[in-house]
C-alpha cells in the first residue's frame, strides 16, 4: 500500500488541490485497503484450505477439514494486518503539501 500512495501522490495532490478534505482522503485510501484485505482474505483462505488438504492427504492418509468458523478469523486478521501495514503511508499521504505533489517532488 505504501507504493501504491506513493505512485498516487500526484493524484492525492490533484485531490487536495481541488478541496478533498482529510478525512475523504483518509476513507478513500482506508475502503480500498479494506477491499484489497478482504479479496487476498478469500484468495488466501481459499488456497490455504486447498493446500492443508492436500498436504494431509499426501501426509497422513487423510484429508484435514477446515473449519468454516475460521473464515472470518482469516478475513480479520487479513484487515488488520493491511491497516496496520497501510496506516503510515494514508497519514503520510493526507499530510502532504499538494504543491509539491502536483510538481512531482517527493
Amino acid at each position: 500500500m505504501a507504493t501504491a500512495m506513493f505512485e498516487r501522490r500526484e493524484e492525492v495532490g490533484l485531490m487536495k488541490a481541488l478541496g478533498a478534505g482529510h478525512f475523504s482522503l483518509s476513507a478513500i485510501f482506508v475502503v480500498e485497503s479494506i477491499l484489497l484485505a478482504c479479496i487476498g482474505g478469500v484468495f488466501g483462505f481459499a488456497f490455504g484450505s486447498l493446500l492443508a488438504r492436500q498436504l494431509g492427504r499426501a501426509i497422513f492418509g487423510s484429508g484435514i477439514a477446515v473449519q468454516p468458523v475460521l473464515f472470518p478469523v482469516v478475513i480479520g486478521l487479513a484487515i488488520t494486518v493491511t491497516f496496520a501495514g497501510s496506516a503510515a503511508a494514508i497519514r503520510r499521504a493526507v499530510k502532504s503539501d499538494p504543491v509539491h505533489a502536483l510538481r512531482g517532488e517527493a
